[in-house]
């Protein structure tokens, strides 16, 4: 985990409470650090990224940061993973930003056989949560 004498205030201001959430392809926390500015707090992260994940734990503490390729994870792994949380953490909402280069309009290296291209793209572990439609 990387570690700072000097904490910016804006940016590592994570309170002890908030209501909790889950963050999928959470990269460095942008999306996070909005949701906690608005009361909101993250208990369980996941990215594949590794740089990402260290910036991540870095700006919210309190969170469990877990480097995993969603897209490869099994369908209860998201659900195994929120079961080893402590008892009192009970995740109320999901968040989270998926790749969409694939799809972007604003991505001039579009390739067809890109492996973000849905369809199934990153539906793996999303399928406990319903996010594969059935």
């Amino acid at each position: 985990m990387i570690k700072s004498d000097s904490t910016s205030p804006e940016v590592n201001r994570e309170a002890d409470s908030g209501i909790p959430i889950v963050s999928l392809f959470c990269g460095a926390g942008g999306l996070d650090l909005g949701f906690t500015q608005a009361g909101f707090k993250p208990v369980l992260a996941i990215d594949h990224d590794p740089a990402a994940c260290r910036t991540f734990e870095h700006n919210h503490t309190q969170c469990r940061v877990i480097k995993r390729d969603l897209a490869t994870a099994s369908r209860r792994y998201i659900v195994d993973r929120l079961s080893e949380l402590p008892n009192e953490v009970s995740p109320v909402g999901v968040i989270g930003g998926p790749p969409c280069q694939a799809f972007s309009v604003g991505n001039v290296y579009k390739k067809d056989d890109d492996p973000r291209s849905p369809p199934g793209a990153n539906r793996g572990a999303l399928s406990s949560f319903g996010a594969d439609g059935e």
